[in-house]
């Protein structure tokens, strides 16, 4: 029997040097989340041709395989499955009150034990896991809300008259978070640079 494996792939972000324009720092980003995309697809024995997205942005699956990819300043980070995937990093870090409002509601914010700063990038790298896999805008964003903390590595949110079960790590300061829709059996391989392989349910 073959056990269904994701394993999201995480590493520095290449380029980053201060001293780099933003634009070029940007598109070190950029080209790092495509490489561990492929790396995430190698470990799992595929060859992804061709990343390409279409006419908004939105990945193209290719020979039947779906990939996502996030980045910031600090990381980059890339899964591939075959089936609808999303997956977003994001940093601890200080919004102004008009994003906090636009992201989350005080209800949710109840849900995670009260508003924090690192509440807030949970939150947010969670809803946008969920967008990513739904192939939908950012703008969208206000109609994905939190459901559910069942534990302190995965969240329940609601969208699109369904649930979407995310999977998180935290660590140097960044929230990681992958969406996708996995059997009960599914084994998730957690691949952080900074840390050892993690192999979890994907329930965990």
């Amino acid at each position: 029997m073959t056990i269904l494996r994701l394993h999201p792939v995480i590493r520095r972000a290449p380029g980053q040097d201060p001293s780099l324009p933003s634009a070029v720092r940007a598109a070190n980003q950029r080209r790092g989340a495509r490489a561990v995309c492929r790396e995430c697809a190698h470990t799992l024995g595929h060859h992804l041709r061709k990343l390409t997205c279409d006419g908004e942005g939105h990945p193209v699956p290719m020979d039947g395989w779906y990939w996502d990819v996030s980045h910031t300043g600090s990381f980059v980070g890339g899964v591939v499955a075959p089936f609808p995937v999303g997956i977003a990093v994001e940093r601890v870090r200080h919004h102004n009150q008009e994003v906090v409002r636009l992201y989350g509601e005080r209800e949710e914010y109840e849900l995670l034990g009260g508003f924090r700063w690192q509440t807030f990038a949970r939150l947010l790298s969670a809803k946008l896991a969920v967008l990513h896999k739904a192939g939908r805008k950012l703008t969208e964003l206000e109609d994905c809300r939190l459901a559910a903390v069942p534990s302190d590595h995965g969240l329940v949110l609601h969208f699109q008259d369904r649930h979407h079960f995310v999977n998180q790590r935290f660590l140097c300061g960044h929230y990681a978070a992958v969406c996708a829709d996995l059997p009960l059996d599914a084994v998730l391989e957690w691949d952080w640079r900074d840390l050892p392989p993690q192999s979890t349910s994907a329930r965990a």
